[in-house]
């Protein structure tokens, strides 16, 4: 479906290196604020199952464990993702 994630955040961050500092900044720099799963769903657009499947083969961001039996996401890693997906889609390469 889509690249690595640590792959497509590499290229979007050189693509946006070249926008200047400003833009590099907003893109990875915002607070981390931390997303919990349904929360997650309704930015990407995609079931649990999806998510969850997609993870392993390195195609969305993994979660950090906030609890025992409590997981979320950082923000700034979901944003980078939704980048990346619109950026492959715009040239064609989704």
């Amino acid at each position: 479906m889509t690249r690595n994630f640590r792959q497509a955040f590499k290229q979007l961050k050189s693509r946006c290196s070249r926008f200047g500092p400003v833009l590099m900044k907003r893109i990875f720099h915002m607070t981390e604020r931390l997303l919990r799963r349904p929360e997650v769903e309704r930015l990407t657009g995609l079931s649990r199952s999806t998510i969850y499947s997609m993870m392993p083969r390195g195609e969305f961001p993994k979660p950090v464990r906030i609890g025992r039996r409590a997981v979320a996401w950082r923000e700034g890693d979901l944003r980078i993702w939704v980048a990346s997906i619109a950026s492959e889609r715009s040239e064609g390469t989704y």
